[in-house]
């Protein structure tokens, strides 16, 4: 990692000789000199960054006796096989020196060997960077939990239950079962507190939820872009992540240091992720609406239009930050098998099959809904040529079981599905392209109807049918 205090010297004594002050006196330097020579230093920082590996700075309570801090031994021995690891002790935290914008992750380690001094770190409160906090009482310190008694762990139990289904998908490992190689036990927090907007990852039993978090993650923002809190409700500045089952590190398996690696590999590339978003913090707009206010006494009638273009700003930026960060998604969701439907020459309206919608995730916005018509086989009972008469509008309909009313899904042309004498012909999947999201927009149970289909002649018979709803949904 570049020596950034080296660096900044020689650009300084070379400022110094340009500007012809060799006695080491900076006060001939102007603002302007002062703040170009922090932007190039800052600019060739982030190109230097972008070349690089993730750099990590692990904070640890002793480094003078690291080699004998087991725990942080097998932390720092992880993080390197991710990215440069730093070591720095609380000191190294508490003399306010550290230029911390050169790293990717700050890790806090175990306190098993030797115990924080939690003053020391009250930098890390406000660093606008990720940091991986692996023990609770630092943790709390930082305004991320409560007090929780510790006690025998159930993590190892606890991964075994879901490691079939969890850890093999998400890992691949088809060997450990467990997180630590022997008895251990991994630190909890609580993290109940209502100014959190915590997610649960792991916990120490499956029903104590986030009164006994293991691991558990605070976003810096929601998914609308709303900043989210510490515990003491100021505005959290990056993502902060605790880790109770590393506070024994030593003690972890090959599934349990895979855990580890792929967490801090996560947030070093959430850490140097170029952002693309809009956004501007309620707080920042305030200020500048104050300041505009200041303003108009200095500017007359023209700061009034100034206002009133960062108040239509606000606008802006208000409806980008409800909008940004969204994602969509698509879920498919079929009825069950309708062994026919039979459609004649009269006008009848047969009951199709419904669909249930379930397991769309809270919060979800329903953003376009098509209606789906699928069935096996198609057949001409009549001794002649048959098709759809559409010479009356004959659709496809939906309506929510118990609200609502039948909405158009798919539309059918005249002289559709042309038929030969008692032919019988392979299916197909007709797929709707009108947008039901007004009718279809929750998790529900919907019914079909086909309204006035009609045949030239009796009969045209649909074999094992089913309709379906393909929902594109934003969370």
């Amino acid at each position: 990692m570049p020596n950034w205090k080296q660096i900044l010297k020689g650009y300084v004594d070379s400022l110094e000789t340009a500007l012809g002050n060799l006695t080491g006196d900076m006060s001939d330097v102007t603002q302007s000199e002062a703040a170009s020579l922090a932007a190039f230093v800052l600019n060739y920082r982030a190109s230097s960054r972008i070349h690089n590996q993730a750099r990590i700075c692990l904070i640890v309570p002793d480094l003078a006796n690291l080699a004998s801090d087991l725990p942080n031994t097998a932390i720092k021995a992880e993080l390197e096989k991710i990215g440069s690891v730093t070591a720095l002790d609380e000191a190294g935290v508490d003399d306010g020196q550290e230029d911390w914008g050169v790293y990717d992750l700050i890790v806090i380690g175990s306190n098993t060997y030797a115990a924080f001094t939690d003053a020391n770190l009250d930098d890390m409160i406000t660093v606008k960077i990720p940091v991986m906090v692996c023990n609770r009482d630092v943790a709390m310190h930082l305004k991320m939990g409560g007090t929780q008694t510790q006690s025998t762990s159930d993590v190892n139990e606890y991964c075994e239950t879901i490691h079939n289904r969890v850890m093999y998908l998400v890992f691949g490992s088809v060997g450990d079962k467990a997180i630590f190689s022997e008895a251990a036990q991994s630190d909890r927090l609580d993290m109940s507190d209502a100014q959190l907007t915590e997610q649960i990852l792991m916990v120490d039993t499956t029903a104590d939820g986030n009164t006994k978090a293991v691991i558990g993650w605070l976003p810096i923002e929601s998914p609308v872009g709303v900043l989210n809190e510490l515990s003491d409700g100021s505005e959290i500045p990056a993502g902060r992540l605790f880790t109770g089952c590393f506070v024994n590190a030593d003690k972890l398996t090959a599934l349990g240091q895979l855990l580890l690696r792929r967490i801090a590999r996560n947030l070093t590339e959430a850490s140097i992720t170029p952002s693309i978003s809009l956004k501007a913090a309620a707080s920042q707009v305030a200020a500048i609406l104050v300041d505009t206010a200041d303003m108009q006494p200095k500017l007359g009638t023209p700061a009034a239009d100034i206002s009133a273009d960062i108040l239509a700003i606000k606008g802006v930026v208000d409806a980008i930050q409800t909008n940004q960060g969204r994602m969509l998604f698509s879920m498919d969701f079929w009825s069950d098998l309708q062994e026919e439907v039979v459609v004649t020459g009269a006008q009848t309206t047969p009951t199709l099959p419904s669909v249930v919608i379930a397991d769309l995730p809270a919060g979800a916005t329903i953003v376009r809904a098509i209606g789906i018509f699928k069935f096996r086989m198609v057949e001409n009972t009549f001794a002649g040529v048959n098709k759809l008469d559409a010479a009356a509008a004959l659709p496809i309909q939906v309506k929510e079981t118990s609200a609502g009313s039948f909405t158009t899904a798919i539309d059918f042309v005249d002289d559709a599905f042309t038929l030969a004498d008692t032919a019988r012909e392979g299916g197909d999947v007709i797929i709707g392209d009108n947008d039901i999201a007004g009718e279809v927009d929750a998790n529900d149970t919907y019914d079909f109807q086909w309204l006035n289909a009609k045949a030239d002649q009796n009969n045209i018979l649909f074999n094992d049918v089913q309709v379906g709803l393909r929902i594109l949904y934003s969370v």
